[in-house]
């Protein structure tokens, strides 16, 4: 049974990839990079998000799955909302790839949210609440599902037809700034949007398939983050 985990971190060398949803054409394309990187004491954090849309799902998870044992504690996956509904959340769509229970197996060991010495890094938002130690089934369908806006306030999610019933939402920089300073971080790093953008300088997303136009991935090195275009 899944059991829900945070992990704390002190390394500030990272690489940040996200959102490849069975898109094995774009990691090929920087594999080779992100285990240098690695193998030069890099972690390899993955945001989630391995699976659907792209045909090659499973080339995904044997990659991630074939790098974590070769490197053992320098690889990191978080849980994204397409891995959340095979460990109880809601399903989200497409739905083109159904994990084996070894693939299951897998999702169990992913956390949901790891912190840094400045930075916490999550799938997709952060929870109204602003409490991310309590990891029940709502706060995790946030946590993978909310996404930042430019917007004052908070809105439902249109990702749900703005239906406030669903439980999950869009905010802006109150909610960032309250989050951060509770948390005492300097940057939210998260994915699942399919937009490489900075959102105030406050919370940063990244997707690293072709489901964005330009694809690209987070160089972090003592703490100073790089965007990498590919």
């Amino acid at each position: 049974m899944y059991k829900p985990k945070n992990l704390v971190i002190e390394h500030e060398d990272l690489v940040v990839v996200s959102d490849f949803h069975g898109d094995i054409a774009s990691l090929d394309q920087i594999s080779g990079f992100l285990e240098e990187k690695v193998r030069q004491g890099y972690i390899l954090i993955n945001l989630g998000d391995n699976i659907d849309r792209f045909p090659n799902s499973r080339e995904v998870l044997e990659w991630l799955k074939n790098i974590k044992k070769k490197y053992p504690g320098r690889i990191i996956n978080l849980i994204g909302n397409h891995e959340w509904q095979y460990l109880g959340g809601p399903g989200c769509y497409p739905r083109t790839y159904e994990p084996t229970p070894d693939d299951i197996g897998f999702f169990e060991t992913f956390y949901v949210a790891v912190f840094s010495p400045n930075f916490v890094f999550l799938h997709g938002g952060i929870p109204l609440e602003c409490e991310i130690k309590r990891l029940d089934e709502g706060i995790i369908t946030q946590i993978v599902w909310n996404d930042p806006a430019r917007i004052k306030g908070v809105i439902p999610s249109p990702r749900t037809g703005f239906d406030p019933l669903a439980g999950i939402w869009v905010y802006g920089k109150e909610k960032m700034k309250e989050f951060l300073e509770r948390v005492r971080k300097k940057c939210i790093i998260s994915g699942h949007i399919h937009r490489n953008e900075n959102f105030y300088n406050l919370q940063i997303t990244v997707c690293s398939s072709r489901l964005s136009q330009s694809r690209s991935f987070l160089l972090i090195t003592n703490g100073k983050i790089e965007r990498c275009w590919f």
